[in-house]
């Protein structure tokens, strides 16, 4: 391999940036045995549902008295998500909340490795970049370390996704609709990103995301009972009504909510900002759906940016979006790269922006900025990333980037 005199710096890599993993941990390490980190939540429903009690899963003062004992806690990390996730976290209910999070990290890093050994025929330009560098670039994002450290499910997401867009690049929509549906656990990101494909009249997709949904929906009613669903309908209304607990706070969201909750939330009188955000979030659905190529290109290569476009609608749409969430911008990222590796030598602004755009996401302290009093930074640049994708995916024709299919 003509590459391989720099497979020692990129081992010198990996190794600090798992060196700077277990340097976080050490200075997070009281925090997390507080409780304080995301974990506690997921760890919790586990509990839950593990001492048979997955009919009290969605009530707080049971969430909060379980805190208490296993972390101390006087205030609860809510559990928000849906039942069926707690399958994957259930084996972790009887190890003792440290040893799970611990646990739980390593499975993190598991599918963080699985994720840049992932081989398909899509990657020409630069197939060296498959495995080891794939990892240390995952790693050393911000939202992925992020997630890694609270414990969150952001990677599985993240690797549910690139295993749709393999699955539609193969040509294979059903599948890639399944994969998709898997990711349901965080359904304000899934939920945007299937309208496109609903609008260019995928249906295969559709129907593998329906009956995968459905079954979910079953696993979640054989782990909580039918009327445990329901009180997680009322559950996700109270803390959205009431913002409780800080479940959700809209002031911090890179997101359209987030820029128009800080921009005019106070300014205008209920219910315009809210006209506002539906009608932003309407108009950039429309600008993915539009993008998204027709069912019979869905297999050519216009489809990477298409996808990546779409990725970045789903986020910017999303009803709640916290930094870490934003580790799906590495899929986005690696799809632009792949592309602009393709048509490398042409000169265009939309290419400049993009490249700019994606250096600047490995800044950590955009993420998480301090005293924050105008709308999100993060806003501003997934804004810039989408009007260069979109600008960019105009651009390319069928018959200018199709690419033999592989097994």
């Amino acid at each position: 391999m003509k590459n391989s005199r720099f497979r020692p710096l990129w081992w010198l890599a990996l190794v600090s940036v798992l060196a700077a993993y277990l340097w976080m941990v050490a200075g997070l390490r009281q925090k997390i045995l507080e409780g304080r980190m995301d974990f506690t939540a997921f760890y919790t429903g586990a509990r839950l549902v593990a001492d048979g009690r997955g009919a009290d899963l969605y009530d707080a003062r049971v969430q909060a008295e379980y805190q208490r004992n296993f972390a101390g806690r006087q205030t609860p990390l809510l559990f928000n998500h849906p039942p069926f996730e707690l399958v994957l976290l259930l084996p972790l209910a009887w190890l003792p909340f440290p040893h799970a999070y611990a646990a739980w990290m390593g499975v993190n890093l598991a599918l963080l490795v699985w994720l840049a050994c992932l081989r398909h025929p899509y990657t020409r330009q630069f197939p060296y970049l498959r495995g080891l560098p794939t990892l240390v670039a995952a790693a050393a994002l911000f939202p992925v370390a992020w997630a890694m450290m609270q414990g969150q499910d952001s990677i599985p997401l993240l690797l549910l996704f690139a295993l749709a867009w393999i699955a539609l690049r193969r040509g294979q929509p059903f599948r890639a609709g399944c994969f998709l549906a898997l990711g349901l656990f965080k359904f304000q990101l899934v939920v945007p990103f299937m309208v496109a494909l609903i609008v260019r009249r995928m249906w295969p997709a559709v129907r593998g995301f329906v009956l995968t949904g459905a079954a979910l929906a079953a696993v979640s009613a054989l782990l909580v009972g039918w009327t445990g669903l329901w009180r997680y309908v009322e559950f996700l209304q109270g803390i959205n009504q009431s913002l409780a607990y800080g479940a959700i706070r809209p002031v911090a969201m890179p997101n359209v909510r987030g820029a128009v909750t800080m921009s005019v939330g106070t300014v205008l009188p209920a219910p315009w900002p809210t006209v506002l955000i539906a009608s932003l979030s309407l108009l950039l659905l429309i600008l993915a759906a539009r993008k998204w190529p027709r069912a019979e290109d869905a297999a050519d290569a216009r489809l990477d940016l298409a996808f990546a476009l779409n990725l970045m609608v789903s986020l910017l749409v999303s009803y709640h979006l916290n930094p870490h969430d934003l580790a799906l911008l590495f899929l986005a990222m690696a799809l632009v790269a792949q592309h602009l590796a393709a048509t490398r030598g042409e000169r265009r602004w939309s290419r400049t922006a993009l490249l700019a755009s994606m250096v600047v996401l490995y800044v950590p302290t955009l993420y998480v900025p301090e005293g924050m009093r105008l709308p999100h930074p993060m806003f501003w640049l997934l804004l810039l990333l989408t009007i260069g994708l979109a600008a960019e995916t105009s651009r390319q024709r069928p018959q200018e980037t199709n690419q033999p299919h592989g097994s």
